[in-house]
Parts: structure tokens; sequence; C-alpha cells
């Protein structure tokens, strides 16, 4: 079954829940599993507690690794990639619903939910990291639900100073069709990624011209076609950058380069370094 053929939204809570948080505590995922592309209305945090796990996020690719917090914001499309062996993590899904917004809570979720603000995906801060681990620790131990949500105003508290500006494609106001053809292309993409994609393809999943297709993707995404491509394959290529000997030329024909200068021209483009820099500073892609 390809990506594309998964249901693309997903209910975390039930409609009867009388809590705003689920928790699920010591999931695993290995090398070779698949993880399909999805959002949900929830905001969803991993913490990491053993092994590397890299999500995609969009055209994001962020890695991971014990200790660290994977912020997955409300309606941003989001799946797990690759891990080095076995990840274990914990993962909390608080519903930012209306059902749940009253006194100190809907000060703090309405603009988050109304889109003017999104959270950066990756924190490693220790102020942030350690109001993260108050929290899940209240969680594990089954804390009544005073104790939890005070840990949980302390965390997003501290989690505040990492808010950055809101997605195009994050967005709850669009429409079912908006967000189909949004599904659409990144499903096609992000399995395709390591071939050559035409626009003419790209157009042709969504039963559009493609002038009307680019002018769509762009209004909708913030960004034309290829630079969404480009940037997820320049994102895959840093996954094979760190976990594989191969060459520089073998990592460009492997998502979608079939030029390895190309691929170096693009690389320093989104990510201001040379592939061989980029790898000796160790930064996050």
């Amino acid at each position: 079954m390809s990506p594309a053929a998964k249901a693309e939204f997903e209910r975390v809570g039930s409609e009867g829940a009388r809590s705003p948080f689920v928790f699920m505590e010591d999931k695993r995922f290995s090398r070779g599993e698949v993880s399909y592309l999805r959002f949900h209305e929830e905001m969803e945090i991993k913490r990491i507690r053993s092994g590397t796990l890299s999500v995609n996020l969009g055209s994001q690719i962020v890695t991971a690794e014990a200790g660290d917090l994977v912020i997955i914001n409300p309606y941003e499309y989001h799946s797990n990639l690759v891990s080095d062996g076995t990840a274990v993590y914990d993962m909390l899904c608080i519903d930012v619903s209306e059902r749940f917004l009253g006194g100190v809570l809907a000060e703090l979720f309405t603009p988050y939910r109304e889109g003017k603000f999104r959270f950066e995906s990756l924190i490693r801060d220790e102020a942030v990291l350690a109001a993260a681990q108050a929290l899940f620790s209240a969680l594990r131990e089954g804390k009544d639900s005073a104790v939890t949500v005070a840990r949980f105003l302390l965390f997003f508290s501290a989690l505040s100073p990492f808010r950055t500006e809101i997605s195009p494609a994050f967005c709850k106001g669009f429409s079912a069709r908006q967000r189909e053809f949004i599904f659409k292309t990144f499903s096609y993409i992000h399995e395709h990624y390591a071939e050559s994609i035409r626009l003419s393809e790209l157009a042709g999943q969504c039963f559009m011209t493609e002038a009307h297709f680019s002018r769509s993707f762009r209004e909708l995404v913030g960004e034309p076609p290829i630079a969404y491509i480009n940037r997820y394959r320049i994102n895959r290529a840093i996954l094979l950058l760190r976990q594989s000997a191969l060459s520089k030329k073998e990592i460009a024909e492997q998502v979608g380069f079939s030029d390895e200068a190309y691929f170096s021209r693009a690389f320093k483009k989104y990510k201001g370094v040379s592939p061989a820099a980029y790898l000796k500073n160790g930064r996050e892609g």
C-alpha cells in the first residue's frame, strides 16, 4: 500500500474524552518500518528516550536523539522516516479544540489554533527539556489532572520563546479540496523523490493544467513545486550523509539528482554550505 492510499486525517483522542491529554509511552520505531503521511488537529510531542528517530515534516526532516523533543503542530503533515536501529519514545498529544478551551487554556491555545504561530520542530533547550521531563513524569505516574495541567502550563510557558511564523501548508482554514491537493502532491513527491518528477505528472495527479497546478501549489504551500521537491531531496540526502558511506555522487543519484554538480549547488542554496561542510559542522537538517 502506498502512502497515498492511507487515510490522511487521524483522530488521536476520542469524542468523549474528559482530558485534553493523550499519552502513549515506550512507542518504538525501527529502521525499515513504514510510517504513512498523516495529520491531526492535536499538538503532538515526541520525547525520544533512546535511539535516533527521523521525522518528516513537509519538506523538512528533523533527526532527534535521546532527550530531544520533536514538536508536531496541529494540521502539520508528518511521518516517521528512518531510525538508526530502534528508537523508543514517549508521545503526548494535546487536544487544542474548543471543548477544552476554558480559563487559562483558552488564553494559551486560541492564538495557536487560529494559526497565528507555530512552534519550532526540534527542541534541545535545557529549560524546555526539564519542563517536558516533569510533565511526562506526571503522566507516567498517573498524577491527578490538576498536577498534570499545572506542569503542562509550565512546559508551554518554557516553549513560548520557540514560536515561529506559521507555514501556509499548516492551516486549519483550508477546504477539503485544498487539503486533498496538498496531500496528493506531498504523497507523490515523498514516494517518487528519487525519480525524475515532471510538473506534468504532479499536475495530472490533481487533474489540473501545469499552470493551474503551479499557481495553486505556490499559493497554498508558499513556494514553487521544484523548490519543495529539491528541499525534500536535500533533507533525504542529509540522512544518507549521516548514516552511510556512499559517495556524494551516489547520494545525489539516490535522492533524484542526476548531476552531482547540480546537487552540490542545490545543497548550498538550501543549507548555506557544501555537503562536506554541513556534515563536518554537524548542522541539523
